[in-house]
């Protein structure tokens, strides 16, 4: 008889046992297929959200500042993206809410929404083409959740409401202390499906297994509504596909090789030529922000380039008071500035720069006229805190100063000074724009007396500055986080206009700086996706002792039917049988019966990673937050599942083999396959301290989890229950092994299965 034929006449003998061993291999490869299932079920259905949420879009432009809707448009015409088949849209992103009120006058609110102002084009960058479902007009087309919340239906008129953002931060002193907020009425015109792959219900830049809560409104209206006419904050590119776009791996400071190439309005910046009185008058370039302070990275990169060319920094404050003795001027601007020869403004009679100390100030000869101080007396000068929390007015204490010079408005001829020019402040509306003092839009009240001088002042000089100090000092008391110097002055001169300068600075500053930030949504989406958290090892410890228990139950199984067949290897090995040789037939039995086992296996742990889907998107919906696992299996956990199954169950059936091999052939030929069991007096260390030990570390693990998250709780409880289990066993094992044990001969049948 040949090895196969002996195996498989074995095989057909023995098929009852070899079936019940088989069950013990299906169930613990059903155990780590299951757990491998469920794993690659919780990547995949996340990575379906993520490129259900995103559709064909690979990358998100967003800015700080609104740029020019116009920039989307020229950025899809550079060489590199078209090369590429890229198509994109720009977009209006902001939070606001929703009310709606019924015909009962019941009114329910909706907030946190993410409000999207998209045109047209955008639609066509789902994952399917549809009819975009709403266009233009005052329509809004919502997702079901908030259909849900408000109670609406197509065609029912809701009340949404939007903040207006502005260019200068609430928290200056400037800035805008009450939320203000833009609101209309628009007619409900789609109810977005999440399962409909042309609506982008579930659109969001950080997907999420929670349903987005998306209000989508026609770009013209949402501009209209903001007052932001022809610009945008986010564009959106797209491949042609949803899994292969264009842009695929970039980086956040790669912008410009993408071709973007920003103009300065898109920044909030802008160059000027200012001129100062006639012809021969003072004649040079300003570059502002219309967010009354240059950003630092905007200062950098002109101090790079024209530092050496006569490059003048202003800081520029709003003054609640200059006051010498019992005089006052209320409401003045200071600037902090550097005279320079070509651009002044502080000057002596022959025309040099006068350079101001700390403790100086020089003043036009209208403030001190009015104020009636000559060169050397003191001056004291008021003013809010430039950057306080919440915007808060705190005013700082009078600073004391002496007036170094008393500089002119006007000259003989009676053209104006370069003291005498409105350019050293920014614009700012609301303020610059008004015909009056008293018709400035400040956020707070104007405490001080404006008299009619002061009106006279400003209806012919606006906002020059009444007093001037060292830059260094105005930065000292007037610097925020969001930057220093209000303008920069350049001396025109050496072919430099406003279009080279303008270029210049566009070749050279850094969108990312400046708050431009590229986002590879859909590379971040999908890397998001598989997630930090091994979901299939955290369902193998799930069902760790159940694995554990099919594990042990195959080789008590495998271990029965090996000792039912003692007197049958006896025999082989009486008459001349090898004992290897028994070993390699035995084991490659039991090979087959594993092999046939894990196949099962295989196949039941799909049923258990269906079930488990099932539950946590059921029972256990509360640890996944919202229902939205899908089943998905690969070729690729069937297959490690089918292999680890068979290698742990050969790994067993190997070691129930080991000592049994070893007995003599008249031992096995008498029908006993039990090795020579040496008893021996179990120590109480043994028997009780390891036991105990290990409950109380299990209890301590248990109260260290309670304060734990995430994964360390997760590993606190798994290494709690495996730490019981061992102790238990342990004590198990100490009791059986003790000495002095009665035979089972001398016990009952009661007392035997009791034991």
């Amino acid at each position: 008889m040949s090895s196969w034929q002996y195996i498989t006449a074995s095989l057909r003998h023995y098929r009852r046992l070899h079936l019940a061993v088989a069950a013990g291999v299906a169930a613990a490869t059903a155990v780590i297929t299951g757990a491998l299932l469920v794993g690659d079920s919780m990547r995949g259905s996340l990575r379906e959200l993520a490129l259900q949420g995103l559709g064909r879009i690979d990358a998100v432009l967003t800015a700080e500042t609104p740029f020019r809707e116009a920039m989307a448009q020229e950025w899809l015409k550079a060489p590199t993206l078209r090369a590429r088949g890229a198509k994109g849209a720009p977009l209006i992103l902001t939070q606001g809410s929703a009310l709606f009120r019924d015909d009962q006058g019941e009114v329910r609110r909706a907030a946190q929404l993410q409000v999207v102002g998209a045109p047209p084009e955008f639609w066509l960058l789902a994952l399917k083409r549809g009819a975009a479902p709403v266009e233009r007009g005052n329509r809004v087309a919502l997702t079901q959740n908030i259909a849900d919340e408000l109670g609406v239906e197509i065609g029912d008129a809701i009340l949404i409401r939007l903040p207006i953002a502005s260019s200068i931060p609430a928290d200056s002193t400037l800035g805008e202390k009450e939320e203000t907020a833009a609101t209309r009425r628009l007619e409900v015109a789609a109810i977005l499906d999440e399962d409909d792959e042309s609506s982008f219900a579930r659109f969001s830049l950080r997907p999420s297994q929670q349903a987005p809560r998306n209000a989508f409104v026609p770009l013209e209206t949402m501009q209209d509504l903001l007052e932001l006419e022809g610009r945008a904050n986010a564009v959106v590119l797209a491949g042609k596909s949803a899994h292969e776009g264009p842009l695929e791996g970039i980086a956040s400071r790669e912008i410009r090789s993408h071709g973007l190439q920003p103009r300065l309005e898109d920044y909030g910046l802008k160059v000027e030529r200012i001129t100062v009185g006639r012809d021969d008058g003072l004649d040079y370039l300003r570059i502002s922000a219309d967010r009354l302070v240059l950003p630092p990275h905007v200062v950098q990169v002109v101090d790079e380039l024209y530092g050496d060319e006569g490059l003048q920094p202003v800081v520029t404050y709003l003054a609640n008071r200059i006051a010498a003795g019992d005089r006052s001027i209320p409401y003045s601007t200071v600037a902090g500035v550097d005279s320079t020869v070509e651009l002044g403004p502080v000057l002596d009679e022959a025309g040099q720069p006068i350079s101001l100390r700390e403790t100086e100030v020089a003043l036009n000869d209208w403030a001190a006229k009015d104020l009636g101080v000559t060169v050397g007396d003191t001056v004291s000068l008021s003013w809010y805190e430039p950057e306080t929390t919440h915007g808060q007015l705190i005013e700082h204490e009078p600073l004391e100063l002496t007036v170094r010079a008393i500089v002119p408005l006007a000259k003989a001829d009676g053209t104006p000074t370069a003291a005498a020019d409105p350019a050293f402040a920014p614009d700012l509306p609301g303020v610059t724009d008004q015909a009056s003092i008293d018709d400035w839009d400040l956020p707070f009240e104007l405490v001080e007396e404006v008299r009619n001088q002061d009106e006279e002042f400003w209806d012919q000089y606006r906002t020059t500055p009444k007093a001037f100090v060292s830059h260094t000092l105005a930065s000292r008391l007037w610097s925020t986080r969001w930057g220093t110097d209000s303008v920069l002055r350049l001396p025109i001169g050496g072919g430099r206009t406003e279009a080279s300068v303008a270029n210049s600075l566009r070749e050279h500053l850094d969108p990312v700086s400046l708050g431009m930030t590229l986002l590879p949504a859909k590379q971040n989406a999908l890397v998001a996706a598989s997630g930090t958290t091994p979901f299939d090892a955290l369902f193998l410890g799930f069902s760790f002792f159940l694995m554990a228990s099919a594990v042990m139950l195959t080789a008590l199984l495998f271990r029965l039917g090996i000792e039912q067949r003692a007197r049958e290897v006896g025999l082989l090995l009486a008459v001349g049988a090898a004992a290897t040789q028994l070993r390699r037939l035995l084991l490659g039995e039991a090979a087959i019966v594993a092999a046939i086992g894990s196949f099962v296996g295989v196949a039941v742990g799909v049923a258990y990673a269906r079930l488990m889907v099932y539950g946590l998107n059921t029972w256990w919906v509360e640890a996944t937050v919202t229902p939205f696992i899908g089943l998905h299996i690969t070729a690729g956990s069937l297959l490690v599942g089918f292999a680890t199954g068979l290698i742990i169950a050969l790994l067993t059936m190997a070691w129930s083999l080991r000592k049994f091999a070893k007995l003599p052939a008249r031992q096995l030929l008498a029908g006993d396959a039990q090795p020579a069991v040496q008893t021996r007096r179990v120590t109480l260390v043994t028997r009780g301290v390891l036991p105990v030990t290990c409950i109380l570390a299990a209890i301590g693990l248990g109260l260290i989890a309670l304060r734990s998250e995430g994964e360390a709780q997760a590993g606190a409880f798994f290494g709690g229950g495996a730490l019981v289990l061992i102790g238990v066993l342990l004590a198990v094992r100490g009791k059986l092994r003790e000495s002095t044990a009665p035979s089972p001969s001398s016990m009952s049948l009661a007392g035997l299965a009791a034991r």
